[in-house]
């Protein structure tokens, strides 16, 4: 499937009906139909995303989201490293263009890590390099446009500290939830999610 250079980043199932929202490193949009990827067999590598949309050569996917139907109460919860959390409704990128939409805007020095969908009911999990997180209720963040730059999300005890990972937690899914957490070496642990106040 890889190349030595490669790793697999992420998995997800889909339709041919939905749509995928890329979002990149620098901040920026793409928007791509499911039946524009083409079928591979099992072992093969597929194509490359620069050949489905028009990603620039510093730019790389970092986040794709599924989006069934665009519809109201639903947003976006975009994460850089830095800590800054922005809550855009997921009616603003409705109408992506060809070349991509500005998704938000980044600090010098700061890339975007990770986006997810949810509502006004969910919570907010936000997780470091340095093993520690942070949750919140979605309702704390005020929506923004597009093209801010968003809210502190969490604050770092170490200045190499640097945010790796979002999660939303549903609501109604019950406190006897986990969380599975896992290291860049392999390490791995579940916690009840009733565990992150």
């Amino acid at each position: 499937l890889t190349k030595e250079e490669d790793f697999v980043q992420d998995v997800f199932i889909t339709t041919n009906h939905q749509s995928l929202l890329c979002f990149t490193n620098r901040g920026k949009v793409y928007n791509l139909k499911v039946y524009q990827i083409p079928e591979f067999g099992l072992r093969s590598r597929g194509k490359h995303f620069a050949n489905l949309i028009n990603i620039e050569s510093e730019e790389r996917i970092v986040s794709v989201l599924t989006v069934a139907k665009y519809e109201e109460g639903l947003s976006i919860f975009s994460v850089t490293e830095r800590g800054y959390i922005k809550k855009t409704h997921l009616m603003a990128y409705a109408n992506v263009r060809q070349s991509g939409i500005i998704g938000l805007r980044l600090d010098e020095g700061d890339a975007l890590v990770s986006c997810v969908i949810g509502c006004e009911e969910d919570d907010i999990l936000i997780a470091t390099r340095q093993g520690k997180a942070i949750r919140f209720s979605s309702s704390d963040i005020r929506p923004m446009g597009r093209v801010s730059r968003g809210v502190t999300g969490i604050r770092f005890g170490e200045s190499e500290d640097k945010v790796v990972g979002v999660e939303v937690l549903n609501h109604g899914t019950g406190e006897d939830t986990t969380i599975l957490s896992i290291c860049e070496n392999g390490y791995g642990k579940r916690s009840q999610t009733s565990e992150y106040r």
